[in-house]
Protein backbone atom coordinates (compact mmCIF):
# COMPACT_ATOMS: atom_id res chain seq x y z
CA UNK A 1 0.00 0.00 0.00
CA UNK A 2 2.84 2.53 0.80
CA UNK A 3 4.39 1.18 -2.61
CA UNK A 4 1.36 1.91 -4.46
CA UNK A 5 1.33 5.44 -2.53
CA UNK A 6 4.33 5.98 -3.32
CA UNK A 7 4.58 5.51 -7.18
CA UNK A 8 0.99 7.25 -7.03
CA UNK A 9 3.16 10.39 -5.56
CA UNK A 10 6.01 10.10 -8.23
CA UNK A 11 3.45 9.83 -10.89
CA UNK A 12 1.47 13.14 -9.68
CA UNK A 13 5.39 15.20 -9.50
CA UNK A 14 6.06 14.23 -13.03
CA UNK A 15 2.79 15.46 -13.85
CA UNK A 16 3.53 18.60 -12.49
CA UNK A 17 6.84 19.01 -13.79
CA UNK A 18 5.84 18.02 -17.00
CA UNK A 19 3.05 20.80 -16.79
CA UNK A 20 5.19 23.57 -15.37
CA UNK A 21 7.92 22.66 -18.31
CA UNK A 22 5.14 23.12 -20.87
CA UNK A 23 3.94 26.31 -19.28
CA UNK A 24 7.60 27.42 -19.39
CA UNK A 25 7.82 26.61 -22.86
CA UNK A 26 6.86 30.65 -24.08
CA UNK A 27 8.78 32.90 -25.89
CA UNK A 28 7.74 36.90 -26.51
CA UNK A 29 8.89 38.43 -29.50
CA UNK A 30 8.24 42.63 -30.17
CA UNK A 31 6.41 43.50 -33.80
CA UNK A 32 9.25 46.19 -34.14
CA UNK A 33 6.61 48.79 -35.60
CA UNK A 34 8.85 51.35 -34.09
CA UNK A 35 11.94 52.68 -35.03
CA UNK A 36 14.87 51.34 -32.46
CA UNK A 37 16.12 54.13 -30.51
CA UNK A 38 19.02 53.89 -28.09
CA UNK A 39 18.90 55.65 -24.40
CA UNK A 40 22.98 56.40 -25.21
CA UNK A 41 21.97 58.52 -28.51
CA UNK A 42 19.08 60.49 -26.34
CA UNK A 43 21.51 61.23 -22.86
CA UNK A 44 24.21 62.90 -25.90
CA UNK A 45 21.58 65.58 -26.68
CA UNK A 46 21.07 68.58 -24.12
CA UNK A 47 18.21 67.61 -21.88
CA UNK A 48 14.51 68.12 -22.37
CA UNK A 49 13.03 71.16 -20.54
CA UNK A 50 11.39 70.93 -17.09
CA UNK A 51 7.69 69.06 -17.49
CA UNK A 52 4.99 67.44 -15.53
CA UNK A 53 2.97 64.57 -16.25
CA UNK A 54 -0.03 62.01 -15.66
CA UNK A 55 -0.40 58.55 -16.23
CA UNK A 56 -3.05 56.41 -16.56
CA UNK A 57 -2.62 52.83 -17.52
CA UNK A 58 -4.99 49.52 -18.74
CA UNK A 59 -4.78 45.79 -19.77
CA UNK A 60 -1.69 44.09 -19.39
CA UNK A 61 0.71 47.17 -18.26
CA UNK A 62 -0.84 46.59 -14.91
CA UNK A 63 0.06 43.43 -14.83
CA UNK A 64 3.14 44.12 -15.13
CA UNK A 65 2.96 45.71 -12.41
CA UNK A 66 2.45 42.70 -10.46
CA UNK A 67 4.88 40.90 -11.94
CA UNK A 68 7.43 43.83 -10.96
CA UNK A 69 6.43 44.14 -7.44
CA UNK A 70 5.35 48.17 -7.98
CA UNK A 71 2.68 49.98 -7.09
CA UNK A 72 -0.34 50.24 -9.44
CA UNK A 73 1.31 52.87 -11.15
CA UNK A 74 3.87 50.50 -12.10
CA UNK A 75 4.78 52.57 -15.66
CA UNK A 76 4.96 55.78 -13.91
CA UNK A 77 7.77 53.87 -11.14
CA UNK A 78 9.78 51.38 -13.62
CA UNK A 79 10.11 52.87 -16.65
CA UNK A 80 8.83 56.47 -17.35
CA UNK A 81 9.74 57.96 -13.86
CA UNK A 82 13.70 56.37 -14.39
CA UNK A 83 13.98 57.44 -17.95
CA UNK A 84 12.41 60.98 -17.48
CA UNK A 85 15.07 61.70 -14.80
CA UNK A 86 17.97 61.36 -17.16
CA UNK A 87 16.39 62.95 -20.76
CA UNK A 88 14.35 66.13 -19.07
CA UNK A 89 15.68 69.02 -16.62
CA UNK A 90 13.45 68.43 -14.59
CA UNK A 91 9.85 65.61 -14.77
CA UNK A 92 7.04 65.68 -11.99
CA UNK A 93 4.25 63.35 -11.76
CA UNK A 94 1.26 65.41 -10.84
CA UNK A 95 -2.21 65.79 -12.17
CA UNK A 96 -2.23 69.59 -12.33
CA UNK A 97 -0.49 70.52 -15.27
CA UNK A 98 2.77 73.02 -15.03
CA UNK A 99 3.57 75.34 -17.98
CA UNK A 100 4.28 71.96 -20.18
CA UNK A 101 2.40 68.89 -19.34
CA UNK A 102 2.13 65.27 -21.14
CA UNK A 103 -0.92 63.40 -20.58
CA UNK A 104 -0.18 60.10 -21.09
CA UNK A 105 -2.00 57.04 -21.45
CA UNK A 106 -1.05 53.59 -21.95
CA UNK A 107 -3.34 50.48 -22.68
CA UNK A 108 -2.77 46.99 -24.08
CA UNK A 109 -5.72 45.17 -26.01
CA UNK A 110 -5.13 40.91 -26.85
CA UNK A 111 -5.57 40.60 -30.55
CA UNK A 112 -7.82 38.10 -31.56
CA UNK A 113 -8.45 36.33 -28.16
CA UNK A 114 -11.01 33.94 -29.43
CA UNK A 115 -8.27 32.38 -31.64
CA UNK A 116 -5.68 32.77 -28.73
CA UNK A 117 -8.24 30.50 -26.74
CA UNK A 118 -8.66 28.13 -28.96
CA UNK A 119 -4.84 27.52 -29.63
CA UNK A 120 -4.76 27.58 -26.50
CA UNK A 121 -6.86 24.68 -25.58
CA UNK A 122 -5.85 22.79 -28.74
CA UNK A 123 -1.87 23.57 -26.92
CA UNK A 124 -3.46 21.66 -23.88
CA UNK A 125 -4.75 18.65 -25.72
CA UNK A 126 -1.76 18.00 -27.45
CA UNK A 127 0.70 18.31 -24.62
CA UNK A 128 2.33 20.92 -26.31
CA UNK A 129 2.44 19.49 -29.82
CA UNK A 130 0.47 22.05 -31.60
CA UNK A 131 1.76 25.61 -30.59
CA UNK A 132 -0.19 28.26 -29.02
CA UNK A 133 0.15 31.58 -30.00
CA UNK A 134 -1.22 35.05 -28.38
CA UNK A 135 -0.71 38.90 -29.62
CA UNK A 136 -1.17 41.99 -27.42
CA UNK A 137 -1.41 45.47 -29.01
CA UNK A 138 0.09 48.30 -27.13
CA UNK A 139 -0.46 51.70 -26.96
CA UNK A 140 0.99 54.87 -26.07
CA UNK A 141 -1.19 58.08 -26.21
CA UNK A 142 0.44 61.42 -25.41
CA UNK A 143 -1.00 64.80 -25.05
CA UNK A 144 1.34 67.49 -24.65
CA UNK A 145 -0.11 70.59 -23.57
CA UNK A 146 1.74 73.90 -23.24
CA UNK A 147 0.44 76.87 -20.43
CA UNK A 148 -2.56 74.67 -20.44
CA UNK A 149 -3.49 74.61 -24.19
CA UNK A 150 -2.98 71.07 -26.54
CA UNK A 151 -0.54 71.66 -28.97
CA UNK A 152 0.90 68.34 -29.99
CA UNK A 153 -0.14 64.70 -30.05
CA UNK A 154 1.69 62.03 -30.02
CA UNK A 155 0.16 57.98 -30.52
CA UNK A 156 2.62 54.83 -30.69
CA UNK A 157 2.02 51.16 -31.40
CA UNK A 158 4.19 47.96 -30.90
CA UNK A 159 3.23 44.66 -30.92
CA UNK A 160 4.32 41.34 -28.69
CA UNK A 161 3.93 38.03 -30.15
CA UNK A 162 4.32 35.06 -27.45
CA UNK A 163 4.35 31.86 -28.93
CA UNK A 164 4.08 28.68 -26.46
CA UNK A 165 5.92 24.97 -28.19
CA UNK A 166 8.39 22.32 -26.96
CA UNK A 167 10.92 24.03 -29.43
CA UNK A 168 10.83 27.54 -27.32
CA UNK A 169 12.58 26.18 -24.36
CA UNK A 170 15.99 27.55 -25.34
CA UNK A 171 14.68 30.95 -25.99
CA UNK A 172 12.38 31.04 -22.56
CA UNK A 173 14.65 32.42 -20.26
CA UNK A 174 15.86 35.04 -22.71
CA UNK A 175 12.49 36.00 -24.67
CA UNK A 176 10.54 36.23 -20.94
CA UNK A 177 7.35 37.70 -22.31
CA UNK A 178 7.10 40.26 -19.16
CA UNK A 179 10.78 41.43 -20.21
CA UNK A 180 9.84 41.72 -23.83
CA UNK A 181 6.52 44.23 -23.02
CA UNK A 182 8.61 45.75 -20.64
CA UNK A 183 10.94 46.66 -23.99
CA UNK A 184 8.42 47.36 -25.94
CA UNK A 185 7.11 49.87 -23.52
CA UNK A 186 10.84 51.42 -23.20
CA UNK A 187 10.73 52.13 -27.02
CA UNK A 188 7.94 53.70 -26.93
CA UNK A 189 8.96 55.86 -24.62
CA UNK A 190 12.04 56.84 -26.30
CA UNK A 191 10.49 57.60 -29.29
CA UNK A 192 8.32 59.68 -27.45
CA UNK A 193 11.53 61.82 -26.26
CA UNK A 194 12.94 61.67 -29.71
CA UNK A 195 9.88 63.01 -31.22
CA UNK A 196 9.99 65.62 -28.45
CA UNK A 197 13.28 66.70 -29.80
CA UNK A 198 12.68 67.21 -32.69
CA UNK A 199 9.75 69.35 -31.51
CA UNK A 200 12.40 71.41 -29.17
CA UNK A 201 11.46 74.45 -30.54
CA UNK A 202 7.69 74.61 -29.51
CA UNK A 203 8.63 73.26 -26.38
CA UNK A 204 10.96 75.93 -25.67
CA UNK A 205 8.96 79.00 -27.85
CA UNK A 206 7.66 81.53 -25.59
CA UNK A 207 4.09 82.73 -25.61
Amino acid sequence: MLRAASIGGSARAVCTAFVLLLVAACASFRGDELPERRLADLERLARLPAITYSVSEAGAVQFLAAVENVPPSSIVHSRVEPLFRRLFVESKLQAEPGPLHLDMYFRSTPHNPSVTVALGVCFIATLGFFPAYAQDDLYLEVRLRKNGEPARQYVYVETVHTWMHWFLLPWSFTKDPEAVTASAIDQMLLNLVFDLQRDRNLLEARP
